[in-house]
C-alpha cells in the first residue's frame, strides 16, 4: 500500500491483492481527515453573481429553509439555539441576514468579554451570537456633541446718551412711566440764582402759572409748569436690547460608513 506525499492518501500497489471496496474507503477516509476542505456552516464572500453560486451553497439574506433538506446545517443552527431564527418552528429555520453587513467576532470568544461592543455604546452586546448592530448614519445628540464654545460680538452697547422725555406741560401729578406726585420745581432768576424766599409775580419765567409759594420756602404746590423735559441717561449701556447671536448646523445623519466592496456572501449549507 502506497501513501500520496503531500496528504499521505493511500493507494493500492501493483502487487496488492486487489479490493476496491476497502481502498476506495480508505482514500475517502484520507480526504476527509487530510485535507483541509469548506466544512457544512462555513460562511465566505462569492465575487460573482447569484445564480452561479455552488450547488452546496445558499445566499445569506435571513431566508427560511427546510430542516429536513439541509439537515446538518439544521444541527449546526439547533445546536447554537438558533441564532438567526428559527423559522416556522418546526419544519424551517432561518439563514444568517447579511445584506449590507459586515461581520465581527463575538466579543466574549474563549470565555472573557473584551467589550468591544457593547450594549452601554452600540445598543446591542457584542457577546450575543447573531445579533446586528450599528447604522450607516448616525445623528448626534447633544450630550455627544464635543464640548466648545460660541463666541460673538454683540454690536450693540450704546455709548452715554441720553433719553429726553416731555412732560407736555403738565408738572404736579404726571407720568414719566409711572404717576409722580408733585414735586419742586426751584425757579431761577435774580441773576442766575435761586431765589428761596417769596418770589413776587413778575420773577414768574414767560408768564406762566407755577401755582401757590409758600412765603419763604420756595415750594411749588401745585398747578401747571410750562413745558420742559427730564433727562435720562443710561450709563453707557441701552436698556431692553438683543445680543444677537447665530447658530449653524442642519441636525442631519453623517455618514458611518467604512470604504466598502459589495460582494455576495454563502454559506456551505451541503
Amino acid at each position: 500500500m502506497g501513501t500520496t506525499t503531500s496528504y499521505a492518501l493511500r493507494y493500492p500497489e501493483p502487487t496488492d491483492t486487489p479490493n476496491i471496496p476497502r481502498d476506495l474507503k480508505n482514500l475517502a477516509d484520507d480526504v476527509d481527515s487530510k485535507i483541509v476542505v469548506v466544512p457544512v456552516g462555513y460562511s465566505m464572500e462569492y465575487d460573482y453573481g447569484a445564480s452561479s453560486i455552488p450547488s452546496w451553497a445558499l445566499l445569506q439574506y435571513g431566508q427560511a429553509v427546510s430542516r429536513s433538506g439541509y439537515p446538518a446545517l439544521a444541527a449546526l443552527a439547533s445546536a447554537a439555539s438558533y441564532p438567526h431564527g428559527s423559522g416556522d418552528g418546526s419544519t424551517t429555520f432561518n439563514i444568517a441576514d447579511k445584506r449590507g453587513r459586515f461581520s465581527a467576532g463575538k466579543d466574549d470568544m474563549g470565555g472573557t468579554a473584551a467589550s468591544r461592543i457593547t450594549a452601554a455604546i452600540s445598543g446591542t452586546a457584542g457577546t450575543v451570537l447573531g445579533a446586528a448592530v450599528g447604522n450607516e448614519g448616525v445623528t448626534l445628540a447633544t450630550a455627544q456633541m464635543p464640548s466648545h464654545d460660541h463666541s460673538a460680538a454683540t454690536n450693540w452697547q450704546s455709548a452715554d446718551h441720553t433719553h429726553d422725555a416731555n412732560t407736555s406741560g403738565q408738572s404736579a401729578d404726571h407720568s414719566h412711566g409711572l404717576p409722580d406726585p408733585g414735586h419742586t420745581h426751584n425757579i431761577r432768576y435774580n441773576n442766575g440764582n435761586y431765589d428761596w424766599g417769596a418770589p413776587a409775580a413778575t420773577d414768574q419765567p414767560n408768564g406762566a402759572n407755577i401755582g401757590t409759594w409758600g412765603a419763604g420756602t420756595g415750594i411749588y404746590t401745585g398747578g401747571v409748569n410750562q413745558n420742559h423735559l427730564h433727562g435720562l441717561t443710561t450709563a453707557g449701556f441701552n436698556q431692553n436690547h438683543y445680543h444677537n447671536h447665530i447658530a449653524q448646523g442642519g441636525g442631519g445623519a453623517h455618514l458611518n460608513q467604512q470604504p466598502t466592496i459589495i460582494v455576495n456572501r454563502i454559506v456551505r449549507a451541503l
